[in-house]
């Protein structure tokens, strides 16, 4: 018999050959033409033509089965998105939204929560608001320090020193700014 053998793994396989996790004549065995191939958050021009691909797999295999478009709030959500589990990830949310969504047209809304919550964050409530001609360009700027404060506070449980290290800013730049902006911890405001 004449074979080859393609397999693929996500693996450091000489990290787990060193550690004995992994036996090194098979690795040598295996390893005559290496393909690396970059996961998909570092290739996102790949997502759609990845997904059409998915639903014309669908439209052959599935009789009724009309492939679908995406709006384009869903398409930058997906672009936003970092697909931790790569193309598998896509090929299950493309067989997901083929089951559960009724229209034509995918929303960003009928995306996971997890895909559709980083598309809402993706752009910062100040920037939407410039855009939304709520605020000037000033305002935006302190909404967005007052942001990034705040959730390095809330991240290292208000303590100043660790905030300020995730800010990479001084201490007292950070405390100055605190009292500048009146910023308060929830448990300390009259309004919780």
């Amino acid at each position: 018999m004449d074979i080859r053998v393609i397999s693929a793994t996500n693996k450091d396989l000489q990290t787990a050959m060193a550690q004995g996790l992994f036996r090194e004549d098979l690795y040598y065995r295996l390893n005559v033409i290496p393909i690396h191939i970059l996961p998909l958050r570092e290739r996102k021009e790949d997502i759609f033509p990845l997904a059409d691909y998915f639903q014309n797999t669908l439209v052959q295999r599935v009789p009724g089965y009309k492939a679908k478009v995406f709006s384009e709030s869903a398409r930058q959500a997906m672009l936003r998105h970092d697909w931790p589990g790569n193309i598998r990830e896509l090929e299950n949310l493309i067989e997901r939204v083929s089951v559960l969504v009724e229209n034509d047209t995918i929303e960003v809304y009928d995306l996971p929560d997890y895909i559709a919550e980083m598309s809402s964050q993706a752009m910062p409530p100040s920037v939407a608001a410039v855009f939304n001609n709520e605020v000037g360009f000033n305002e935006a700027v302190d909404l967005y320090q007052r942001s990034l404060i705040l959730y390095a506070l809330n991240q290292t449980s208000w303590v100043k020193a660790k905030a300020a290290e995730i800010l990479k800013i001084n201490r007292t730049t950070l405390v100055e700014k605190i009292k500048k902006m009146n910023i308060i911890p929830e448990s300390d405001s009259p309004f919780f």
